[in-house]
C-alpha cells in the first residue's frame, strides 16, 4: 500500500504515532506493509514539523501469529489441584475461535471462544500432549505440543520415603565408622 502526501515547495517529513520516521524525507512514503505496521500516519513540512496533516490510520489485518500455551500454575502438577492451560496469539482481528487438542488421544478436547482449558481437580488420565489452534477470519494458528504430567501423589510419598531412608542410612554408616574408630 502506498500512500502519499504532497506539499508544494517544501520537503515533507512523514511520521507515525507522532514520531518522525527515521531516514523518511520524501513526498511519497511506501513501504511493504506488515502487522508491525499499524497505526496513525501524518506528514508535516521541513519548515515546521509542528504542524501536522491530518492523521491516516493504518489498520493491517493478519492471521494468528506466535501461538502459545501457558500452563498454570507451573511445576509439579498433582491430582486434585485446579490446573488452566492458557492459548495466547497475536492477531488482527482478534482470535474468534480457540480449539484445543490432546495428541495421546488424537482427538478435539474442546472448541469455541473460550481461550483456557479448564482442569478443576486434574487427574492422572489427564496427562498427555496439548496444543492449541487459534483462528480469526484471516486465518489460523497452531501452537507448539506442550506436555501435561500429573504426577502421582504415591510417587511423591515414594520418593519422600526414599530420601528419608537414604538418610537414615548415611546417619548409621557415620555412627559404625565412628564406633569402629
Amino acid at each position: 500500500m502506498m500512500h502519499n502526501w504532497l506539499v508544494k515547495g517544501s520537503k515533507v517529513i512523514p511520521g507515525r504515532e507522532g514520531q518522525p520516521i527515521r531516514n523518511a524525507t520524501s513526498n511519497n512514503l511506501q513501504f511493504n506493509v506488515s502487522y508491525e505496521h499499524s497505526g496513525n500516519y501524518y506528514c508535516a513540512t521541513n519548515e515546521n514539523s509542528n504542524i501536522k496533516s491530518k492523521a491516516f490510520k493504518l489498520n493491517v489485518k493478519y492471521p494468528p501469529r506466535n501461538t502459545s500455551v501457558s500452563v498454570s500454575p507451573p511445576g509439579e502438577i498433582v491430582p486434585g489441584i485446579p490446573v488452566i492451560l492458557t492459548c495466547s496469539s497475536n492477531a488482527n482481528p482478534p482470535v474468534s475461535s480457540y480449539t484445543w487438542f490432546k495428541t495421546s488421544r488424537n482427538h478435539v478436547v474442546k472448541s469455541g471462544p473460550e481461550q483456557s482449558l479448564i482442569f478443576e481437580n486434574i487427574s492422572l488420565h489427564d496427562s498427555g500432549e496439548y496444543y492449541c489452534e487459534s483462528i480469526n477470519e484471516i486465518g489460523r494458528s497452531v501452537s507448539l505440543v506442550v506436555p501435561l504430567t500429573v504426577n502421582s501423589t504415591m510417587n511423591t510419598i515414594i520418593i519422600v520415603i526414599m530420601g528419608l531412608v537414604a538418610a537414615v542410612n548415611i546417619v548409621i554408616l557415620v555412627v559404625v565408622v565412628k564406633v569402629r574408630k
